[in-house]
């Protein structure tokens, strides 16, 4: 027989939830205000202080304040200040290039330079693809004797002062010397796609080349795998050193490409939400991989290699990477197009976590000598790392990584699951 409970017992629990629930409600908002009014009173306390120093500057500075460069100082200094080692201010005109460079366009004229010290030469050090630059033929390795006909001297002061002119003119004549023969290029900046995917055969090994992560990388990217493929590739070489990362969506969809669906990694943000990053495509690689890194690999291109890496579908040759495992976005301030650059979520990988701060460790470490620092400059049989990624499959030994993915002393990394099969990758349905 089943007890029934007094109409009054009922009244009182229900108020009782209630009273709880309130009570509850009360103390959280209670604590949000006060956190609030604290954080009120902090900045009114910052904006005072500031407040007093600018008095003091306008009352007794004999000279003028430039109040442009004054708001774009304190913006910065500001961005500096809280603790974020990747977080950046950037001014309106610095924004709108980062915003063109995600799109995956470029303006300017296309070519880096360097200087060569043991040869005491100012040299392109490398050249975009489809710049102004490549389109007018010059090429990396030329080297920049005059620029406007004056000389250009190879030294650190010439160096900065030509980098400083590349981004500032809209014109510019450069001589150079090629196979001792002189030559001069009159080139126009302009903007042009950004090609950040390149590639070759190397017999039967396909090398592709991902210099950097925006949202035309992995369409690139997926094409010239699938290029290699039809090409007859019996093993892949993906190069990112150098690269320091960029869109987190391209390069989840560009790694994501060679993965089994599911699962690969994490991305955690400031509130501890956790986002997976996942393979969704059909397609699957089954075949042979190395991947280059170096200590200028970081962020995204360490999460492409570290993932390939953990699943054992790579063998990581090169030096230790960058160890950047935040995620930064682009806030755009509404005033003045202006943009602030913060870290909001964490990279880890499924089992060997985060790598912030450590880097990717490489299954084979080799290091390349100090004349093979710009990569463009380095002929292929120089190019130490290259080299042990072709011997890797010439020697036929096992291409999977060890139990280790990062350089994090009690990181394991998932069980090796690829070995050296030549079977091609076909299209699935």
């Amino acid at each position: 027989m089943k007890k029934r409970i007094p109409i009054a017992t009922v009244v009182a629990l229900v108020l009782m939830a209630v009273a709880l629930s309130v009570s509850a409600t009360m103390i959280f908002a209670m604590n949000r205000f006060s956190t609030t009014v604290s954080n009120v009173s902090a900045r009114q306390a910052l904006f005072d202080y500031l407040t007093g120093v600018d008095k003091v500057v306008r009352q007794n500075y004999a000279g003028t304040v430039d109040e442009e460069v004054l708001k774009e100082k304190l913006a910065s200094a500001y961005i500096q200040s809280i603790g974020d080692k990747y977080a950046a201010y950037l001014t309106s005109d610095e924004y709108a290039a980062v915003q063109k460079r995600v799109a995956g366009t470029v303006t300017g004229f296309g070519l880096e330079v360097a200087l060569k010290s043991e040869t005491n030469q100012l040299v392109v050090s490398s050249v975009a693809v489809g710049s102004p630059a490549d389109l007018a033929g010059m090429k990396a390795g030329d080297v920049i004797t005059a620029r406007d006909g004056e000389v250009v001297y190879a030294t650190a002061k010439g160096l900065a002062q030509m980098r400083a002119d590349l981004d500032d003119y809209a014109k510019i004549l450069l001589t150079v010397t090629r196979d001792d023969k002189k030559q001069s290029f009159e080139l126009v900046s302009g903007t042009y796609a950004l090609i950040s995917v390149t590639g070759k055969m190397m017999e039967t090994v396909g090398y592709v080349r991902i210099s950097d992560f925006n949202d035309t990388t992995a369409g690139q990217f997926t094409a010239m795998v699938e290029q290699h493929v039809s090409a007859g590739a019996t093993a892949l070489i993906f190069d990112l050193r150098g690269n320091a990362g960029g869109s987190l969506a391209a390069a989840t969809e560009a790694v994501g490409y060679l993965m089994p669906r599911g699962n690969f990694a994490n991305s955690t943000a400031s509130d501890g939400t956790v986002t997976a990053l996942s393979a969704t495509s059909a397609y699957e690689l089954n075949l042979p991989t190395v991947t280059l890194v170096n200590n200028l690999t970081a962020g995204e291109a360490e999460l492409f290699a570290g993932v390939l890496q953990e699943f054992g579908l790579t063998t990581v040759v090169g030096d230790q990477t960058a160890g950047r495992a935040m995620v930064q976005e682009y806030f755009p301030l509404s005033s003045d197009n202006a943009a602030v650059k913060l870290s909001v979520s964490e990279l880890s990988l499924l089992k060997a976590g985060s790598w912030e701060g450590n880097g990717i460790l490489p299954d084979r470490k080799v290091a390349l000598s100090e004349a093979a620092e710009y990569l463009d400059l380095v002929d292929d049989a120089d190019d130490a790392q290259l080299q042990t990624a072709l011997s890797l499959f010439e020697s036929g030994d096992e291409l999977v990584s060890e139990p280790t993915a990062t350089a994090t002393a009690t990181a394991t990394a998932a069980p090796t699951n690829a070995t050296t099969t030549t079977k091609q990758s076909t299209k699935k349905p």
